[in-house]
């Protein structure tokens, strides 16, 4: 469960062993395409921890407003894979803002995804509020 503060934000991924994905649930219903209406569901679930910082753009004006955030993925910073029913710790890693993310386990080694589509949930470095049930 990533547990935001909204309860209508909080996601949930579960893991179907059957199909080897992950359904993804927001604010206790099934989240859905809008266009098909099939759940979303990724073969990888990935969290990136990366630095949050508030912008001078207002992106509305509901009690009272509330501006954007750039999400700095450039540099580096913990990520957690999820993949066959597995977690796996690890960092992710970007030199350059022209390069591509990459993704390391605790060793170094390349973090195998599973091939397939994955989903990348971005949270703010120091994000506690990830838990896992068996």
């Amino acid at each position: 469960m990533v547990g935001y503060l909204a309860a209508e934000s909080v996601v949930n991924w579960v893991y179907a062993p059957a199909t080897g994905r992950y359904l993804r649930w927001q604010g206790g219903d099934a989240h859905a395409d809008s266009v098909s209406g099939a759940q979303l569901s990724a073969a990888n679930v990935v969290i990136v921890g990366a630095h949050h910082v508030d912008t001078d753009i207002l992106e509305d004006h509901v009690a009272g407003g509330h501006y954007s955030i750039q999400i700095q993925v450039w540099g580096e910073g913990p990520a957690t894979l999820f993949r066959d029913g597995m977690r796996c710790e690890g960092h992710w890693k970007r030199t350059n803002r022209s390069d591509m993310l990459s993704f390391a386990d605790l060793q170094g080694n390349t973090l195998p995804f599973r091939p397939g589509n994955s989903w990348f949930q971005m949270v703010p470095l120091g994000f506690d509020q990830l838990t896992v049930e068996p």
